[in-house]
Order: C-alpha cells, then structure tokens, then sequence
C-alpha cells in the first residue's frame, strides 16, 4: 500500500511538472504566434515580390549566357579577321615587292638599251 501511495505521489509529482512544462510551452507558443502574426503579412509580401523576380532572374540567367556566347563568337572574329589582315599585310607587301622587282629589271633593260642605242 505504501509502495502504490509512493507511486501515486511520484506520479502526481510528475503531472504537476508536466503541466507546468505545457503551461510554459502554450504560453511560448502564443508569444511565436503573435511575433508570426506580425511578420506574417511582411513576410507574404516579400514572398510575393520575390516570386515576381523569378522570371526576371531566369531572362537575366538566360541573356547572361547568350552574352557569354556572342563575347566568344565576336572573339573568334576578330581573331579570323586579325589573321585575314595579316595574311593581306603580306600578300600586299609580296605584291608591291614583286613590282618593284620587276620594275627595277624594266628599267635596268631600259637603261642597258638606251646605253647601247647611244
């Protein structure tokens, strides 16, 4: 009888702990309700516009990557372009460097003709 009495006790020890920690845990509870209440609507409207952002923030992503593109492919051109020039450059100077030749053997003949003409 006494051991059960004993039990009773500890348990009834137990209840009152118990509902002093429910009592604590409702009373934290409505504070975080009423905090949330509160930033409840802020939170919303932040929810809100940055869901208006997304697909903003996709085109962004999207034309990023199709700048990224054209930097390479206009890179790639002027490269082409710089060795065509280059290649131009030379093909221009061995142009003018052959008629110089050739003009320099003309006027030599010439010389040599009028040298023998006289």
């Amino acid at each position: 009888m006494r051991q059960i009495q004993g039990e009773i006790e500890q348990i009834t020890v137990w209840q009152k702990e118990q509902e002093k920690e429910l009592s604590e845990v409702k009373e934290k509870a409505e504070e975080l309700e009423e905090v949330f209440a509160k930033e409840e609507p802020e939170m919303l409207k932040r929810i809100s516009q940055l869901s208006d952002l997304l697909p903003h923030y996709a085109n962004v992503r999207k034309y990023s990557k199709e700048y990224e593109n054209q930097t390479g492919a206009m890179q790639r051109c002027i490269q082409n372009c710089q060795e065509a020039s280059a290649r131009y450059e030379e093909d221009m100077r061995n142009s003018f460097r052959s008629r110089r030749e050739s003009w320099q053997r003309n006027y030599r003949k010439a010389r040599r003709v009028r040298s023998a003409d006289q």
